[in-house]
Order: C-alpha cells, then sequence, then structure tokens
C-alpha cells in the first residue's frame, strides 16, 4: 500500500502523528508526504518521503500559480493527479491512498483500497443508507482512493 498524505508543511505534528498511526496499522505502508505550501522545503517525518508540490504541474499551470489563482484548497486538490503520477507506475499498480496530514489512522486501511475500482477512483461518503443503497451528504474531504491497475 502506499499513502500520500496532502501538509502544508512536511514536520510538523499532525503529519507526525498521521505518519506514526498509519505505520501503527500498516508498517509495510510506503508514505509520501506532499508538502504543499510553496514556501515550504520537501521535508518528512521519519518513515516517510517527501514529495514538494511547488515543484510539480497542474495541467500546463505551475503549481504556484494554481495556488496564487485558486487559493490553498483548490491547489491541493489540483496537484493530487500530478503527485500521483509523480510516485511512479509501481506505487499505481498497488494503489495510492490520498488521505489529509492531519489524518489520525485508528484502524486499518485496507478496505479503502479494496473498495476502489481497478484502475479507477473511489472517494468516501460521509453517509449511507444501507437499505436503500445511497450515499449522501457529500464526500469525506481531502481522502480518495486510487485503485491498483
Amino acid at each position: 500500500m502506499h499513502v500520500m498524505l496532502m501538509a502544508d508543511q512536511g514536520r510538523d505534528a499532525a503529519t507526525t502523528l498521521a505518519v506514526r498511526s498509519l505505520h501503527d496499522h500498516h508498517p509495510e505502508a510506503v508514505v509520501t508526504v506532499v508538502v504543499t505550501d510553496p514556501t515550504s522545503g520537501a521535508v518528512a517525518p521519519d518513515g516517510a518521503t517527501a514529495l514538494a508540490a511547488r515543484d510539480l504541474e497542474v495541467g500546463s499551470v505551475r503549481y504556484i500559480d494554481a495556488w496564487l489563482i485558486g487559493g490553498r484548497a483548490i491547489a491541493r486538490w489540483s496537484v493530487v493527479p500530478a503527485a500521483v503520477r509523480a510516485l511512479g507506475a509501481e506505487a499505481m499498480a498497488n494503489g495510492v491512498l490520498v488521505l489529509p496530514g492531519s489524518a489520525w489512522v485508528r484502524a486499518g486501511l485496507s478496505d479503502l483500497l479494496a473498495a476502489a475500482p481497478s484502475g479507477g477512483i473511489a472517494l468516501l461518503t460521509r453517509a449511507t443508507d444501507p437499505a436503500a443503497g445511497i450515499a449522501f451528504g457529500g464526500w469525506v474531504p481531502a481522502t480518495v482512493a486510487f485503485g491498483p491497475g
């Protein structure tokens, strides 16, 4: 499993907790912290590697330009596909789980990747009605699973 944490800073307390709690439940996980603040360097807590969003492009637009035009939240979401591509084909072959850098992992996450179709994506809904099979309430922010393939 490859997990990508989207964080403003790479080595703050929240991101460090996210990496540690993730490794508590998935010691085999490869963790990449995508540092989304364009003024911050690419640093990550122990147990993770860092990728600076400022070094990526959103389509044909530099990340910093996406940041200036759309703001922090839009730039962070728009860089996810470029960051996943930067991880390489091996990561995609096993699936990639994107979580916010402030995530506190309290249980296994393998089912999230299993829910994503092969070569597709799965967004997590806020609520579902099991009897009707209907999802509602929007999506859990900053969480997406890229299925293996």
